[in-house]
């Protein structure tokens, strides 16, 4: 796909509603951005059995992850720890990262979603329309 193209279907793409609108409440009471995400450590915002909602949707895990910038990206091989366009790409339409972590890995989370322009090639045999 030509670059050009990629970049608009990219900043076209569906908003991903984890930790933007939402999270989710576990079995044992742990809350996570996604319910595809389950007790990724990375994920988990907060503990329902020891605070209110409130508490989970502004803690500061919670307002970590909405607020991704170049300081949380712990991989520095990842196109995020030098894009320009982290802060409208994470807190406008946002990313998939269950995408992004089966795309890449589950240490990864901090990689771009493969449809992102600067994205590296895909490491897991997934796929992805």
């Amino acid at each position: 796909m030509p670059e050009e193209q990629k970049k608009i279907q990219f900043t076209n793409r569906s908003l991903c509603s984890g930790n933007v609108s939402n999270f989710f409440i576990l079995p044992d009471g742990m809350a996570t951005i996604c319910e595809q995400l389950y007790w990724h450590p990375e994920f988990i915002i907060g503990d329902a059995k020891k605070q209110s909602i409130m508490e989970i949707w502004n803690s500061d895990k919670a307002m970590r992850l909405w607020n991704f910038t170049h300081k949380d990206v712990v991989n520095k091989e990842s196109p995020c720890s030098d894009c320009e366009q982290i802060d409208e790409c994470r807190r406008g339409l946002g990313v998939c990262w269950k995408i992004v972590l089966g795309a890449y890995g589950m240490d990864k989370y901090d990689y771009p979603v493969p449809d992102c322009p600067y994205a590296p090639p895909i490491k897991n045999n997934i796929y992805i329309d």
